[in-house]
């Protein structure tokens, strides 16, 4: 499990900063009226149960240091991997 999350977090943090930075990318924001700069990270996981404390205060530090969010869904969302019911 710690390997997943640490790779969703290092592509959610390379994504970031190819998004903040590519230049051709330019006009797409602007016509929008958006600062391109302002592109954020989120890595998307399942509800963790208290017995997996353990992997949300590390999840919760590892996200504080490289500045990602964390967005939980419930596990049967994550499971069929969709959003919709």
């Amino acid at each position: 499990m710690a390997s997943y999350y640490r790779h969703a977090v290092t592509q959610a943090v390379l994504y970031r900063e190819f998004i903040q930075r590519a230049t051709h990318l330019a006009p797409w924001f602007e016509q929008f009226d958006l600062d391109q700069t302002a592109c954020r990270a989120a890595v998307v996981v399942p509800e963790l149960s208290e017995q997996s404390r353990v992997w949300k205060d590390r999840l919760a530090r590892m996200r504080a240091v490289f500045d990602v969010e964390l967005v939980t869904v419930p596990e049967h969302f994550a499971r069929a991997r969709q959003l919709a019911p």
